[in-house]
């Protein structure tokens, strides 16, 4: 479905002067002193504040760059409230990496590098305007995994994980290593920690880190761990063929579902992919009941996210349109709420508490970053 690009608006800055002419006769001056003489008390128009005179001499009302001059500045309502930018493609990027998103409270992170044998770049973009500044180049770094807590960035390599704040990407200091062989597959955050899984040579193992980094602590060590997922309290991963629930001091397992390796951990329950059709259970893995038909679906979900409102999906096939699908997150109508052309693949849907946001990156057109309204 296309959709408009971002209008950028271009706000001048507009200065009125007022410049009189000398007066070369030094007896034809008409300074007295007084206000009005033109000797520098108010209401001379000679610059001073509340002249109304626009001389752009660096004081409030002059139009010469200050808050309220109409110039531009925030607070002067002439161009401080975000642009009107419609659902669809939010910023395009051509070059954009379809796995490597990290959604912060005011900003996107995302991958960009336009082949492999250049460098990549961390993107940062603003939610509100859709800015598109370079954050980083990766000289050398290859990023393995990227995610954002309320405050940090982080991103991982094959061994290192590193760290930097939403306001500078020039330095990325190694907040945790870990040797031997093997390298980091995934990065997730709850509330008070990163959690990194790593693959080595004869088992998989999960580590926990504090946000300000350190020795990591090994939690769990496992002959296959994949698909972590996290609501920022609770913490699952997919553990030698079962879902299961981890805890996150002791790594203790409490399994939840056996066999399946999509799911979701929503706010209040536990959504699973069965087949093409999702289902909800509790936080235990009971009561799993089917709230979206394999028809409803569209295709196979391929993508999940949930805000504690509704649980929304996207599906990705060859043979058909992709679409954006919802339901309520207990269950209930079924909402188709876009539906994209084959080319369109969504990867990475996440949800904030105003707009989803997926990326696309295959095909050769509308690459970027994409969202809709709630």
């Amino acid at each position: 479905m296309s959709r408009t690009c971002p209008v950028v608006l271009t706000l001048g800055l507009i200065t009125a002067c007022n410049d009189p002419s000398p007066v070369d006769d030094e007896t034809s001056s008409t300074e007295t002193q007084d206000p009005g003489d033109g000797d520098g008390e108010p209401g001379d128009g000679d610059g001073e504040p509340g002249d109304g005179d626009g001389d752009g001499d660096g004081d409030p009302g002059d139009g010469d760059g200050e808050p309220g001059d109409g110039d531009g500045e925030p607070g002067d309502g002439d161009g401080d409230d975000p642009p009107d930018i419609p659902d669809g493609l939010f910023a395009a990027i051509p070059d954009i990496q379809g796995d490597k998103l990290a959604l912060a409270p005011d900003h996107l992170f995302v991958l960009a590098q336009e082949s492999f044998f250049d460098d990549a770049r961390v993107l940062k973009v603003s939610k509100s305007h859709a800015t598109i500044e370079t954050f980083s180049i990766l000289t050398d770094i290859t990023f393995g995994d990227m995610i954002a807590s309320d405050e940090w960035l982080y991103a991982s390599s094959a061994s290192p994980v590193f760290r930097t704040s939403f306001d500078s990407g020039e330095s990325w200091p190694e907040i945790a290593s870990f040797g031997g062989v093997g390298g980091i597959a995934n990065l997730v955050a709850t509330s008070s920690h990163v959690f990194v899984h790593r693959i080595n040579t004869n088992d998989h193992t999960l580590h926990r880190i504090d946000f300000d980094g350190g020795n990591p602590t090994t939690v769990l060590t496992a002959d296959n761990i994949n698909v972590l997922r996290t609501n920022g309290t609770r913490l699952y991963g997919w553990v030698d063929g079962n879902v299961a629930e981890i805890d996150p001091q002791s790594g203790a397992l409490t399994q939840v579902y056996e066999g399946t390796t999509f799911f979701h951990v929503g706010q209040s329950a536990l959504y699973f992919r069965v087949g093409a059709a999702l289902h909800i259970a509790d936080f235990d893995g009971n009561s799993l009941v089917e709230i979206v038909s394999e028809a409803e679906a569209g295709a196979q979900p391929k993508e999940l996210a949930e805000d504690g409102q509704h649980l929304y999906w996207a599906t990705g096939t060859a043979n058909g349109d992709n679409t954006i699908g919802r339901v309520p997150s207990g269950g209930g109508e079924v909402e188709v709420l876009l539906t994209l052309p084959t080319t369109q693949d969504p990867q990475m849907l996440s949800v904030d508490d105003t707009h989803l946001w997926w990326l696309i990156a295959g095909g050769e057109e509308q690459l970027g970053i994409w969202r809709l309204t709630k």
